[in-house]
């Protein structure tokens, strides 16, 4: 039952003053695939965003609700809070329903006063750190060795750190592509996020509908 809730993938990576986060649009169960798009990432603010995968209905109420909390605290202190404070408005909002949870593993990604990419990686239950890169859903498993030899580079003599934003983005298109090969639940579309200290910009990547 445990892998009934993820079949979805979503990647984020950081850069020295951005990060990317993309996700398939594919929403299926077994082999039945019940709409090509539907997207995984919602807006929280004008510098962040959250990808999730997970059972659907919960992932729109999780969204839902975290909108609505940042609306009330832009209503309270007339500004939007910055990715750190959403961060921790998540871990309370999921570790409330600990008993209960929402079945939705999340990727929170912005960037910061300091513009720095930022990436929070986090369990169902509200566990959360903060990373250079993760990858959630029924493609992870495919996707995060690839993500850690690139990002990490722990097994490579010779390391090459001064990857650029086209690079990154590249690096995320092979990524999902690959994964599509060897995973039925992802696939059709990826929408790719970019935030950067000029905003959100969304790019379209068309993948594998088979």
């Amino acid at each position: 039952m445990y892998l009934l809730f993820l079949i979805r993938t979503v990647i984020g990576l950081t850069g020295k003053d951005y990060v990317i986060l993309a996700a398939d649009t594919r929403l299926s169960l077994s082999y039945s695939i019940y709409t090509r798009f539907c997207p995984k990432i919602s807006k929280l603010t004008d510098k962040c965003i959250i990808g999730s995968s997970g059972m659907q209905s919960d992932i729109k109420t999780l969204h839902s609700l975290l909108q609505k909390k940042i609306q009330l605290f832009v209503l309270e202190h007339s500004h939007y809070p910055d990715i750190h404070v959403i961060a921790r408005l998540l871990c309370v909002i999921l570790y409330s329903r600990r008993f209960f949870p929402y079945y939705a593993f999340n990727i929170l990604a912005g960037v910061d006063e300091n513009n720095k990419g930022v990436l929070y990686n986090y369990d169902s239950v509200g566990s959360y750190c903060e990373a250079t890169h993760s990858c959630v859903g029924s493609g992870s498993q495919l996707i995060l060795p690839i993500l850690d030899n690139r990002v990490e580079q722990k097994n490579q003599l010779i390391k090459n750190t001064n990857f650029n934003l086209g690079d990154d983005i590249n690096f995320v298109k092979d990524a999902i592509t690959s994964a599509t090969e060897r995973d039925i639940y992802t696939g059709d579309k990826t929408l790719i996020y970019v935030i950067d200290k000029m905003g959100i910009n969304v790019n379209t990547l068309d993948l594998k509908q088979d």
